[in-house]
């Protein structure tokens, strides 16, 4: 990031996302993804910043 002047940096998990059919799995593996990038934030303050990923990511559906 230095080398290329670059100062902050925001994480996300692209499509599609991590939920990729088994509900529980999507929920563990969102929590696993978002703890593992907010630690990232916490180690680098200023350098990092994320958007949390959900885990239900399904058009349609609506979130409980």
């Amino acid at each position: 990031m230095d080398r290329h002047d670059v100062a902050t940096a925001i994480l996300s998990v692209s499509m599609p996302g991590v939920h990729l059919g088994d509900d529980a799995e999507a929920r563990s593996m969102a929590r696993e993804v978002n703890d593992y990038a907010a630690q990232i934030v916490r180690d680098h303050p200023g350098r990092f910043g994320f958007f949390a990923t959900p885990a239900a990511a399904r058009c349609g559906r609506r979130a409980r």
